[in-house]
């Protein structure tokens, strides 16, 4: 199988580091091929050239799921807090009325 290496940065923003680990979750096998099976790939802590606090993962995908939609995210560990979901907002979005 052919595959095309992909790599998932998350950067967090902060300098401080707020984060102990981030895992990358995501819709496809270790083998690279597409899943409603979701899996976690931990990610590599870093330092951004922005100076942030941040997570890298390197995943191999299939070359022929080209054209398949993969779904990802990022959970985030917090010493008080593992496990939360790492969505920062949309650029240009609002905050929801209350």
């Amino acid at each position: 199988m052919e595959t095309v290496t992909v790599t998932f940065e998350y950067i967090t923003g902060v300098t401080r580091r707020l984060f102990t680990a981030a895992n990358l979750k995501c819709s496809w096998t270790q083998e690279g091929w597409h899943s409603d099976d979701w899996l976690i790939i931990p990610m590599t802590p870093f330092r951004a050239p922005c100076g942030s606090s941040a997570f890298r993962a390197e995943v191999q995908l299939s070359k022929d799921d080209a054209g398949t939609t993969f779904s990802w995210g990022v959970f985030l560990d917090a010493p008080a807090r593992p496990g939360m979901w790492g969505r920062p907002p949309d650029r240009g979005a609002r905050a929801a009325p209350a």
